[in-house]
């Protein structure tokens, strides 16, 4: 690597590590601030805040990468611009594209060690800091057990079946209802005071069973087996939320909502959003270095520039993952269309380098 590559490298790489480590704390810290009124009252050591607020970190560093890469590489180029030292390599004959390669490749691997980062770490670190929150409110989350004024609810083609309230250790449900259907039409219900869910079996108590097809209407069952998807099951005893997931687990737990007729478009985006998030880093610092060798920015003016991108690379991700939240655009599409867009103009823009 010559002198130049080597130079242009360090300087992008002391910014970017500057800058990731400042920012990230900052997001720490008002994280810190909006925990405070819950957690002071507890009084805990000191200790188990700065676990907290370290543990907190990584959840912001995925989706800051993109934005830090975006300055830091604008900033660097912007300042060796400033000092005339891309000038000095143009007027030497030197291709700032062969003098590129190295931020290039280094932008390659902060892509790929996004990937890690915003897919594995940033969940583990969501679950690390709600134990440590929990540790220090002493209200622990309550494992495994789902409960809502209305229930939960599982959807098949010709069934809905609600649980009022489900405990994984024992395998218990209670308040459960079971709704049938033909044609669009209710033919049965089944309404059980309690039940014991083993994967495909569910052996129901205190059973009340209505049939509008037969002349009793309904009948009265101490025990009744009731036999449904071991997907649903699978779901009941999911004890950490989605977020909390890495992206190989919530993908199979979308498979599981699916395989028990449900859907829920938010989770399906959330996991596009991490897989294209990474791409957003390798596509802005193409664009930093179109806009940081450009002669006439100058460091702090390309630094302005690179907040307005970003802000407006946020709220155009946002607002396309708002979309794929109301099912206007397919929930695995719209995470996906501002990064790649991004991509491509990123690839367009460093062709143009000279």
């Amino acid at each position: 690597m010559k002198i130049v590559e080597r130079y242009l490298l360090n300087s992008f790489l002391k910014v970017f590590l500057i800058l990731l480590s400042s920012v990230t704390l900052l997001a720490g810290v008002i994280e810190l601030l909006e925990r405070y009124p819950d957690i002071s009252e507890h009084e805990p050591p000191f200790s188990k805040v700065a676990i907290y607020i370290l543990s907190s970190l990584p959840a912001y560093g995925g989706y800051l990468l993109p934005m830090v890469s975006f300055l830091s590489i604008i900033y660097s180029l912007g300042i060796a611009s400033k000092h005339r030292e891309i000038v000095v390599i143009q007027a030497s004959g030197g291709r700032l594209k062969e003098v590129f390669k190295p931020l290039v490749i280094g932008g390659i691997i902060i892509t790929l060690l996004s990937g890690v980062f915003t897919n594995i770490v940033m969940p583990w670190s969501k679950k690390l800091s709600r134990l440590t929150l929990e540790d220090i409110t002493g209200q622990p989350h309550r494992k495994g057990m789902l409960e809502t004024s209305q229930g939960i609810w599982f959807r098949s083609e010709d069934k809905i079946i609600r649980i009022g309230i489900y405990e994984p250790q024992r395998s218990e449900a209670m308040d459960i209802g079971i709704y049938e259907f033909k044609d669009g039409s209710l033919i049965s219900r089944i309404e059980a005071e309690k039940g014991i869910l083993r994967e495909k079996e569910w052996n129901l108590k205190n059973v009340r069973v209505y049939n509008w097809r037969e002349p009793e209407g309904s009948r009265y069952y101490e025990n009744f087996k009731f036999y449904t998807s071991r997907y649903a099951l699978r779901l009941l005893k999911t004890e950490i939320s989605p977020e909390e997931m890495d992206s190989s687990r919530l993908w199979k737990y979308i498979r599981a909502l699916k395989k028990s007729g449900l859907r829920n478009v938010k989770v399906v985006a959330d996991l596009n959003l991490r897989l294209s998030l990474p791409f957003a880093c390798l596509a802005m610092l193409l664009t930093g270095m179109y806009i940081g060798s450009s002669r006439s920015i100058s460091g702090l003016v390309g630094a302005g520039i690179g907040i307005v991108i970003s802000i407006f690379f946020w709220f155009s991700t946002t607002f396309m993952l708002s979309l794929g939240y109301s099912g206007v655009l397919p929930a695995w599409l719209a995470p996906w269309i501002i990064p790649l867009l991004s991509t491509c103009t990123g690839i367009y823009l460093y062709s143009r380098i000279k």
